[in-house]
């Protein structure tokens, strides 16, 4: 897709789906999770303010590499996992500080938009 922000104007690849936990999207290789602030305001008020963010992919893919390890620290933009679908790479990041608590997937793994292949626990 074309973008032009003013200052700068090119193309970018662009995808997104709905996924368990709010909209997945990748912008140039880059995955992101986006969630309505009233979704977690509920959570919170549940009293479950540490909920772990689910690392999903945002299209069916095989899973290529796995650089982190159950119990790992990791930090906000640190790679978690790596996917291959239609002859491109993501890499999906952790989305904040916080440790590895479980690896759901194992490398040439198909995996499926919604699987959760990675809970982070976040730190505080």
């Amino acid at each position: 897709m074309k973008v032009d922000d003013g200052i700068r104007a090119g193309n970018v690849s662009a995808f997104v789906a709905d996924g368990p936990d709010g909209k997945n999207i990748v912008i140039n290789g880059r995955s992101y999770v986006v969630q309505e602030h009233e979704s977690l305001a509920r959570a919170v008020k549940r009293g479950r303010p540490n909920l772990p963010d689910k690392i999903t992919p945002p299209t069916p893919a095989v899973v290529v590499a796995i650089p982190v390890n159950m119990g790992d620290r990791v930090k906000k933009g640190q790679a978690v996992i790596v996917v291959s679908a239609m002859k491109m790479e993501t890499t999906l990041c952790a989305p904040f500080d916080g440790t590895v608590i479980r690896i759901n997937a194992a490398v040439n793994d198909k995996v499926a938009p919604g699987q959760i292949l990675v809970d982070i626990e976040k730190d505080g």
